[in-house]
């Protein structure tokens, strides 16, 4: 408990006396106050869980279901402020330009905090409560698992549409829960509902815009899918962004490290949550693609050659090879560009984003790599020689035991 107050105290003294602040100066009627009154996302939960296990079904289902509510919300809060807040404008700076190197980057995200606390603090649904949630309840939230609650509340109340989307949501992250795939065997029995018009609750945008335009693609209406694919991967892109934002999180390292090694420790548990993000979005409702970027680069360039769009069917086909060298299928396609359409060598450029996204995918494997294997090693090392080391030295004498 200790160890969580240190850790905490001085973001939570300074977030507690913003919000006092603002409550005094609005005579205790401003949203900042209504803030502080409402539930947190964790004290739905724990609501929605009582009522689950007292066996009252609809207090369990408002529970729930308001929690999910919270926890969008809290989702689109903290990814909408941190985006705002990334980059300080050059007019808030307080340090001049010759300030050390280190001095201006602190600067930045001492303002960088600044932003967000004013930021969050402006939201209408902001609940102050949130910003202390403990790292298990958020991962409870981040795991779905109020879907695995909500499906048997809504079966006792007979709502078994709702159970089945229920069960299938949370399914979709939990593949290899036995228990829940036969949850949703047993609601496509009663309600005789094929495997593949459930729906997801927690469906990805890119997710939706992939599926229409991979029907559009089916019935070769090419120009309608091309558009879709696109916007599937645009959408992607930001679900990313969104995500690794969502990293920026707490960390409870458990011990009590120095300044520089708590920045190095908190950085890598980012960076590690950061690198997991595309295989969390290269879920399709279930479906667990390898690359979702690849495979979006894939059908466009097939669709672009239909539309006889060659320049872009060739930027695709570029681009997908940055991403994938030695894919046999796009080596054979490049091949009939050039061999039999008759395209150029250099009208094969990869798009700048896909460079970037690869630059990004390599740089921080590359880093985590060095952390997780080159680090770890040369530190045992180092507690081997240093160990070797006290065994030479002569065990002192206790002087108990000269008496």
């Amino acid at each position: 408990m200790m160890q969580h107050v240190h850790q905490n105290f001085v973001f939570s003294a300074t977030v507690l006396i913003f919000f006092y602040v603002l409550c005094f100066q609005e005579n205790n009627n401003s949203v900042f106050c209504a803030q502080r009154r409402r539930k947190s996302l964790a004290d739905l939960f724990e609501l929605g869980k009582n009522s689950y296990l007292e066996n009252d079904w609809q207090s369990c289902v408002s529970n729930f279901e308001r929690s999910i509510k919270a926890y969008k919300s809290y989702i689109t809060i903290n990814t909408l402020c941190r985006r705002q807040c990334q980059n300080v404008p050059k007019q808030d700076l307080i340090l001049a330009e010759n300030a050390s190197e280190e001095l201006l980057f602190y600067e930045k995200k001492v303002l960088s905090t600044l932003c967000l606390l004013k930021c969050k603090f402006t939201q209408p649904d902001f609940v102050s409560a949130d910003e202390f949630v403990h790292r298990e309840q958020l991962f409870l939230h981040e795991t779905f698992e109020a879907y695995n609650y909500l499906q048997l509340c809504y079966y006792q109340l007979k709502r078994y549409n709702d159970a089945l989307e229920a069960s299938f949501t949370y399914y979709v992250h939990h593949q290899n829960d036995e228990v829940a795939k036969s949850n949703i065997e047993y609601y496509m029995n009663q309600l005789n509902i094929p495997w593949e018009v459930i729906k997801n609750a927690e469906s990805y945008e890119h997710t939706k815009l992939f599926y229409l335009a991979k029907e559009s693609y089916e019935d070769e209406n090419w120009s309608v899918s091309s558009l879709q694919f696109e916007e599937a991967l645009s959408s992607f892109f930001i679900e990313l962004e969104n995500c690794r934002l969502l990293c920026e999180k707490s960390f409870d390292q458990g011990w009590f490290p120095d300044f520089v090694s708590s920045i190095a420790n908190h950085f890598t548990f980012c960076l590690k949550c950061k690198t997991k993000c595309e295989k969390k979005l290269n879920n399709l409702d279930g479906d667990q693609q390898d690359d979702f970027i690849s495979l979006v680069l894939f059908y466009l360039q097939f669709t672009y050659f239909k539309e006889n769009e060659m320049q872009k069917a060739a930027e695709c086909v570029a681009s997908f090879q940055v991403l994938n060298t030695t894919d046999p299928n796009m080596i054979n396609n490049k091949n009939y560009y050039l061999a039999e359409v008759g395209l150029k060598e250099d009208l094969f450029k990869p798009r700048q984003k896909i460079i970037e996204v690869d630059l990004q995918r390599r740089n921080e494997e590359k880093l985590l790599d060095f952390i997780e294997k080159k680090f770890v090693i040369d530190m045992m090392k180092a507690r081997q020689e240093h160990f070797a080391e006290e065994i030479k030295q002569p065990k002192p004498k206790n002087p108990h035991e000269e008496l």
